[in-house]
């Protein structure tokens, strides 16, 4: 939390770059994540919802916030092989 505010409070990271940075990772055929491909429509999912509220004016931190907590439960739950909650 504290280094995601410091990115945009203190280094004044546009919050967009953020997830789209994050979206082209999950897309990218380079990308270091090895993720289950039955993961990925979700993720892609809970980045577009996000972006579209931080457009529609909510508070771009917090949206931030959430959405990296979505992924963890997200990805937490597959890895733990319960059904995840999105």
């Amino acid at each position: 939390m504290a280094e995601l505010r410091r990115l945009i409070k203190d280094e004044s990271v546009d919050p967009l770059d953020v997830i789209g940075f994050a979206h082209y990772d999950l897309l990218s055929s380079y990308s270091s994540y090895k993720l289950p491909e039955h993961l990925k429509p979700q993720l892609i999912y809970l980045l577009s919802s996000s972006h579209y509220r931080i457009i529609r004016g909510s508070d771009p931190l917090i949206q931030l916030l959430g959405l990296s907590s979505k992924i963890r439960s997200l990805i937490s739950a597959s890895v733990a092989g319960s059904e995840p909650r999105v």
